[in-house]
């Protein structure tokens, strides 16, 4: 849990402290990882690049974003994976710059709260499909002082 000022996070329904690399996760899939859903809003910021790159072996819509001056191989990168019908990503991977290493999450139970869509279940798994952690936001609470229209261009299929 992070309500802008405390964080709290639980494994296997056990507390964690703020020495667990989870616990210092929570932040950022609190905040930043919920922006990220966004995609058609991220996109509009500068130094964003949009790159189709068709279908997967899986037949799902495969959408490339990367960062910085030209966009390049170098930078961080998101892939993005749609399926026909379902307007928010059904998995997403990133590289972080510099590095071989993908990491590979599926979004799940998508939820909603005030108009905001939000991803209820983030499922990371490694290369051979096996799941290594689950991550799951509720009771997700927007801001009373942000203007109700902030969403507006926010909402899936919107």
């Amino acid at each position: 849990m992070w309500d802008g000022r405390t964080v709290q996070a639980f494994k296997n329904g056990m507390p964690l402290t703020s020495s667990d690399r989870d616990f210092q996760e929570v932040e950022y899939v609190a905040g930043e990882v919920n922006y990220w859903i966004r995609l058609p809003q991220k996109l509009k910021d500068p130094g964003v690049f949009l790159h189709y790159d068709g279908l997967d072996a899986a037949v799902r819509q495969t959408v490339r974003v990367t960062f910085g001056e030209d966009g390049g191989e170098q930078q961080d990168t998101f892939f993005y994976y749609f399926s026909d019908g379902r307007a928010v990503p059904i998995q997403v991977d990133y590289r972080e710059e510099g590095s071989e290493h993908i990491e590979h999450t599926r979004w799940e139970d998508i939820k909603s709260a005030d108009g905001y869509h939000y991803v209820g279940k983030r499922v990371h798994f490694d290369d051979e499909g096996r799941v290594t952690k689950a991550i799951r936001a509720a009771d997700l609470e927007v801001s009373p002082s942000l203007p109700a229209d902030v969403f507006s261009e926010l909402t899936p299929g919107g």
